[in-house]
């Protein structure tokens, strides 16, 4: 889904009556594309934030004499920018580390097993001392641990409608009728009338709505069953 397909469907709906929406024009016109983008980019990362959807994982290798692990994209093989000494998140091309690490899911080491953290009473156990840094307590050199994270998308950047033709919008399409009200919302929001605060109590709701819909839909880490019903069909 491109940021031109968000572009049009707001100015033919929810901004169809707003001036930065091209209300007279029918098309976003180039020079309110970046203002736009500004409660666009908001709406992305608070969507993100309430349903966690944008998850990764990576490999982190260990040294014996390192004990501390920022996970900041200056130190992966293939996205960073600093010495290769300095590179132990392992990431590929395909899958190249994201700069907007926001929060550990799990560490698990090169058994499989998972890591325990922060508890107090354990030698073994891992310490986070910042939302972005591990702390190992006995790093074994060439061993390895897999980290799995959240994080946010890059800031969509496009400032003409040629560049939002190409440029993909970074959630799963499905999220966009909650970044469509999520728009409404902050556009009415600061509006005087009665009117308009009726419509920013209906964009309002209409979010939240959005949001419980994506929730109680898409399966994240940890929403994890064990189906039998192939077990009771005596096919497996």
């Amino acid at each position: 889904m491109k940021l031109k397909e968000i572009l049009d469907h707001l100015t033919f709906n929810e901004l169809s009556q707003h001036k930065l929406g091209g209300f007279k024009e029918g098309y976003v016109a180039d020079e309110n594309i970046p203002k736009l983008l500004t409660t666009i980019n908001e709406g992305i990362r608070s969507i993100n934030r309430r349903i966690e959807i944008l998850q990764g994982i990576t490999v982190v290798r260990l040294s014996a004499g390192r004990y501390y692990y920022v996970m900041s994209k200056e130190f992966a093989t293939v996205a960073g920018n600093d010495q290769p000494e300095t590179k132990y998140i392992e990431d590929t091309d395909s899958r190249p580390f994201t700069g907007r690490f926001r929060k550990f899911i799990q560490i698990v080491d090169s058994g499989g097993n998972n890591l325990l953290s922060n508890v107090r009473e354990l030698n073994s156990s891992l310490a986070i001392p910042s939302y972005n840094i591990f702390q190992h307590p006995f790093p074994i050199e060439g061993d390895f641990v897999s980290v799995e994270y959240l994080y946010d998308p890059d800031d969509l950047v496009s400032t003409t409608m040629a560049q939002a033709s190409v440029e993909d919008y970074p959630l799963p399409y499905f999220t966009a009728p909650a970044l469509y009200a999520y728009v409404a919302m902050s556009l009415n929001i600061g509006m005087a009338t009665q009117q308009s605060n009726q419509e920013n109590m209906m964009n309002t709701n209409k979010y939240e709505n959005e949001i419980k819909l994506l929730t109680d839909s898409i399966a994240l880490l940890g929403d994890t069953s064990i189906v039998s019903r192939f077990t009771y069909n005596g096919w497996i």
